[in-house]
């Protein structure tokens, strides 16, 4: 994954070891190890893009 500041500047770059698993489990992992990564960095706001609609829809369906 990649985090980028609002000026879509690169900040920190991060890979995580998954083995073998589905593409929409890689892109979970991706999104959670990016959330956590910023937690920690005194951001009040994030922005996370991916390209997969049911990772989407997974995290939409969680936060409802």
């Amino acid at each position: 994954g990649v985090l980028r500041d609002h000026d879509g500047n690169w900040i920190l770059r991060f890979n995580r070891r998954l083995g073998k698993c589905l593409v929409y489990e890689a892109k979970l992992w991706d999104i959670l190890d990016g959330v956590s990564l910023v937690q920690g960095r005194q951001h009040d706001r994030i922005l996370v893009q991916t390209d997969n609609m049911e990772v989407i829809g997974a995290i939409k369906e969680s936060l409802s």
